[in-house]
């Protein structure tokens, strides 16, 4: 493994960009940029930020340096989510709920948050369980994992829901982690939204 600042300086050297050039993309001054190359350790916020001015993908700096000589965002770096409903989900990214959440984790976990609604969801044989009131971080992608917990949209009622993804064969399903639920048939009525990534509970 090597050291952040040598991975860094390394491929700014690559790209041939200035350290001057990569401050200004990532709205800081030439000192922090050098600091870093020279050994100062960073956020990974600050890291996803240099990444992009390299055009770099993250996942490969990531790849080359010990992890745990990462700091945690400060809390202003903290990433915030827009916190939807169920029913204002239904209408995202159109709706705009006023609300925000802001979140610790080390690495942004999603697009939007809603607040997990009823038992359909709550798995009596433990985890993964999302208790009602759970927070539920929603990623959208263009192709959704089977297995996977999703967030799914009714289209005619725009009732959003929070079930497994399972397929079988030609045919797809929702299903809920509590077995007191029936599993939902999957057709034109219902279209997936996003995935969960992160669920954080209430205590």
């Amino acid at each position: 493994m090597k050291k952040l600042g040598e991975v860094l300086k390394a491929i700014r050297k690559e790209k041939k960009l200035t350290q001057q050039a990569v401050a200004d993309f990532v709205e800081t001054d030439t000192g922090n940029i050098s600091r870093i190359e020279r050994g100062q350790n960073a956020t990974i916020t600050m890291l996803d930020r240099i990444a992009k001015a390299l055009d770099t993908p993250l996942t490969d700096i990531l790849s080359q340096i010990e992890l745990d000589t990462l700091l945690p965002p400060t809390k202003a770096e903290r990433p915030t989510l827009p916190l939807l409903t169920l029913s204002s989900a239904a209408d995202w990214p159109n709706h705009d709920s006023g609300r925000a959440m802001r979140y610790s984790l080390t690495l942004p976990g999603g697009d939007f948050a809603i607040v997990a609604k009823g038992d359909s969801m709550l798995n009596p044989a433990g985890i993964p369980s999302i208790p009602e009131g759970a927070t539920v971080l929603i990623s959208c992608r263009s192709e959704y994992p089977e297995g996977r917990i999703v967030a799914a949209k009714h289209i005619e009622t725009g009732t959003v829901t929070l079930k497994r993804y399972i397929v079988d064969g030609p045919n797809k399903y929702l299903k809920p982690l509590n077995p007191d639920y029936r599993t939902i048939e999957m057709d034109d009525d219902y279209t997936i939204i996003g995935i969960a990534t992160r669920v954080l509970y209430q205590v």
